[in-house]
């Protein structure tokens, strides 16, 4: 069990350096902007352009990570 702990922890370790290496989200800034937050603000009771922004870039990430597999798969011949 002991053998099994350790290897939960590499992984997990090993895991959070993988992480750390990641950007962080590129529509930060616009938060930082107080003019930019502050008209933000108001266009957003119109137009909700900060809940577009979250869900274009959870669709483009997932359509990325699909197109990622899809040319691993084709790499390694294991789909047409």
């Amino acid at each position: 069990m002991d053998f099994l702990n350790g290897l939960g922890e590499s992984v997990s370790s090993l895991w959070e350096k993988i992480i750390d290496y990641l950007p962080e989200c590129p529509i930060r800034f616009i938060h930082t902007i107080p003019e930019v937050e502050k008209y933000l603000g108001m266009v957003n009771w119109f137009i909700p352009i900060d809940s577009m922004i979250s869900l274009t870039i959870g669709w483009l990430s997932a359509i990325g990570i699909y197109y990622g597999y899809q040319i691993i798969l084709r790499w390694v011949k294991a789909i047409e």
